[in-house]
């Protein structure tokens, strides 16, 4: 996954490390390791699903044709 400019994925390591390894306790250091691994992972993955989501919907709109209602057009009855 792409980060953005000036985006760092350590400070979010960190947490989600201290946070694992709070709740596992000693000797965890490598399951709250792959756990944070993990969570960071869907994190991206949920992000990256939304911004696709996002750009399809601008698409969408960007390439949708205006409703024109029959008064608008000019239907010739008066």
């Amino acid at each position: 996954m792409k980060q953005g400019k000036g985006e760092s994925l350590e400070p979010l390591i960190t947490l989600w490390y201290d946070t694992y390894f709070a709740l596992f306790g000693e000797g965890s250091e490598e399951l709250a390791s792959v756990a944070a691994a993990a969570t960071i992972n869907n994190i991206l993955a949920d992000r990256e699903k939304q911004k696709k989501v996002e750009d399809a919907l601008r698409l969408v709109r960007e390439h949708a044709e205006p409703s024109t209602s029959d008064d608008e057009r000019g239907s010739g009855h008066n």
